[in-house]
């Protein structure tokens, strides 16, 4: 099918964001531990029986999002991947995840992404992040609180030029279903070792995170370049 920058299929372009560090770290957990976050009308990814994926997500931007001279910003996600409806006319996802949590230290950051994708997002003044020379690692915390480490567990990180596909849903307005667009420099990874630990924070909500098995898949963007990440909102499903 013919692909576009300002469409997605039939969707047409809702937000361009431009990032200068991501990483995204797929944690194993209990099913039963993050259910009741997710809608019952979508299903999540079991990897195993009974074993779900909880996804952390850390980026920061780059300056002039909203006006020139804008600052850099941070923000994290904690999602859960459900499985995507393939119904919809674009290439094959590669995730497809529904929003629980989004915090940033922007509040036109989360005015826009809760207007316009409703998402979960919440103001966190003090957010900062810290990320490895490579980009493959970050710690988050909100002030001098730790929220999470998320530790690059490969000794080599090899970037290449990838653009991926993917779905997403969020609940704070009915539940509602757009697609994304990401390209930019990544190398992701499924090597064993420390994944780092987590602090407690309200951005985890409550979830029992002693109900992690273990880090199922680390993806990480090549740093201080710029990714692209384009969102297409469908609307209320």
């Amino acid at each position: 099918m013919e692909v576009s920058l300002e469409h997605l299929g039939s969707i047409s372009l809702t937000l361009l964001w431009r990032v200068k560090k991501q990483v995204m770290y797929l944690y194993e957990i209990d099913a039963d531990a993050v259910a009741q976050h997710v809608p019952s009308r979508l299903d999540l990814v079991e990897v195993r029986p009974g074993v779900a994926l909880l996804a952390i997500e850390a980026l920061h931007y780059h300056t002039d999002h909203f006006r020139p001279g804008y600052r850099e910003f941070f923000e994290a996600v904690l999602t859960c991947a459900v499985q995507p409806d393939l119904s919809v006319k674009m290439p094959v996802p590669r995730f497809c995840m529904h929003a629980i949590s989004v915090i940033s230290d922007s509040p036109e950051f989360c005015e826009q992404e809760g207007r316009l994708l409703y998402t979960p997002t919440e103001l966190v003044p003090d957010l900062r992040m810290t990320f490895s020379e490579d980009g493959g690692s970050c710690d988050m915390f909100d002030g001098t609180e730790l929220i999470v480490s998320c530790r690059n567990t490969s000794p080599t990180v090899r970037y290449q030029r990838r653009t991926l596909f993917g779905q997403y849903y969020t609940n704070t307005n009915g539940l509602q279903h757009g697609l994304w667009r990401w390209d930019g420099e990544v190398y992701e990874h499924q090597t064993t070792g420390d994944f780092g630990h987590f602090g407690p924070h309200k951005f985890w909500k409550n979830i029992d995170l002693k109900r992690i098995r273990g880090c199922y898949r680390q993806m990480m963007a090549k740093p201080d370049l710029q990714t692209d990440v384009r969102f297409y909102h469908v609307g209320r499903i």
